[in-house]
């Protein structure tokens, strides 16, 4: 019984509590109720002719952008890794065999990037296994169906703040 007087006598406090403060809130800081609870919208914010209103999704955009296609098959540090784990280590040619396979597989893919209007910047085998590109952001749907490709990912620009 004891429990059920503690629960009723909490729960009490509590909407009590819950009033005082939603009073509080309806006054304002001043005292004086309020009732502007919403600011206007400017219109040229939403307008479609305006140039704040002009939104275009990512699957229609011709903005260009940079990303990095991955492609299956660990890169040339990944074999390595594991060779190391299970006591041997690769040799200098047999890295370089490695490296020349991820590159021809990356390489039987430039018809297909160039035909998703993708250009080519750079190909990695070493510590990643992928090819960067630029291209307009409505293909990179084009380019994740790609045979080999396991993800498409976004490269970010920074811009180096030297303040000291």
């Amino acid at each position: 019984m004891p429990r059920v007087v503690w629960k009723s006598a909490l729960a009490v406090a509590v909407a009590s509590l819950v009033a005082v403060a939603g009073g509080a809130v309806a006054k304002g800081a001043g005292g004086s109720q309020s009732p502007a609870r919403f600011m206007k919208i400017d219109p040229a914010l939403y307008a479609s002719d305006g140039a704040a209103g002009k939104f275009t999704p990512a699957s229609l955009s011709n903005k260009q952008v940079t990303a990095v296609v991955q492609l299956g098959g660990a890169p040339v540090a990944v074999r390595d890794a594991n060779a190391k784990k299970q006591g041997a280590k690769l040799t200098g040619a047999q890295k370089d065999a490695i490296r020349q396979q991820l590159r021809s597989q990356q390489d039987a893919l430039h018809g297909q990037l160039a035909n998703a209007g993708a250009r080519i910047i750079g190909q990695m085998q070493d510590a990643y296994n992928g090819i960067q590109v630029s291209v307009a952001q409505k293909n990179l749907a084009q380019l994740a169906s790609l045979p080999n490709v396991v993800g498409i990912h976004a490269v970010a620009k920074f811009t180096p703040a030297n303040i000291n």
